[in-house]
């Protein structure tokens, strides 16, 4: 699928049965000199040819490093309610949530 895709997929935290990311955490982009990072995340997830690692700890690993690249973070977020009370009292410096 990502093969034929005519956009990048990201991801923090979905790996392979190695624990390897399957794909890029996040990206930065340039949109008329504003740069924007874009993390990939999700909830929790049952599939028998990946582990997805817990969505707050992989975010804790990448945002600090995408914030310090982006002028504007926008988290990609397949959530869980959970999850998401637990994105905002994280007080990570993100910009913007799409679910």
């Amino acid at each position: 699928m990502q093969i034929r895709a005519t956009f990048p997929f990201v991801s923090a935290n979905i790996q392979d049965s190695n624990g390897s990311r399957i794909f890029d955490p996040y990206i930065i982009v340039d949109k008329e000199g504003v740069s924007v990072g874009i993390i990939g995340l999700a909830s929790d997830f049952n599939h028998s040819a990946v582990y997805v690692q817990n969505p707050m700890e992989a975010l804790a690993e990448v945002v600090n490093e995408v914030d310090a690249q982006a002028d504007v973070v926008i988290l990609l977020f397949d959530s869980e309610e959970v999850d998401v009370t637990q994105l905002h009292a994280s007080g990570y410096p993100i910009d913007l949530v799409i679910r």
